[in-house]
């Protein structure tokens, strides 16, 4: 829970009658680090439009819609993680129709053959196009996401001795070895 300051191009609070785009890592939780395991589902990221004149108990505005679209650009950054290469990088324009109050956008998350930890990039909404229609939330505008690797670590080898097995049957002959030469 928290507070969040809406604040326009002048540094002002904008009209109270527009709504604010936030972005969401899920479906009503705050901004935050996602993660994902490569290989699997795709990420899924939502975009919401709130009444922060409304506060819900957790400091959130509520949902609400416009009577207008509200269209904005959602990027991807590299992190540690590449486009391309370990997910699906995007550049587009996305809309959340008059009358609605959210939409979801998924991100493929690629799998590779390298052991390389948790990978990283970001999921941002770029600017706002439709600025008549809402403003733009300048703390709940973007969410990293972190790929998980589900390659295993190459497996140890067990250590061989140039002299030989030290298993109980060698032990054994070494002793009857022993026995027969006294």
């Amino acid at each position: 829970s928290g507070t969040v300051t809406i604040l326009d191009d002048d540094g002002e609070p904008p009209p109270a009658e527009l709504p604010v785009l936030v972005m969401r890592q899920d479906f009503g939780w705050p901004s935050g680090n996602i993660e994902v395991i490569e290989g699997g589902d795709p990420v899924t990221v939502w975009f919401e439009l709130r009444d922060f004149d409304q506060v819900e108990d957790e400091g959130t505005g509520m949902l609400t819609t416009s009577d207008a679209d509200v269209s904005f650009r959602v990027i991807t950054q590299d992190g540690s993680a590449a486009f391309g290469a370990d997910y699906e990088g995007i550049d587009i324009e996305v809309t959340i129709p008059e009358g609605a109050f959210h939409v979801s956008l998924d991100i493929a998350i690629y799998d590779d053959d390298q052991e390389v930890g948790g990978a990283i990039f970001e999921v941002q909404i770029a600017a706002l196009i439709s600025q008549d229609n809402a403003t733009l939330s300048v703390e709940s505008n973007s969410v990293s996401v972190t790929i998980l690797d589900n390659d295993a670590p190459p497996a140890e080898l067990p250590e061989i001795s140039a002299r030989g097995s030290n298993t109980k049957k060698s032990k054994k002959k070494k002793r009857q070895n022993t026995k027969k030469r006294s």
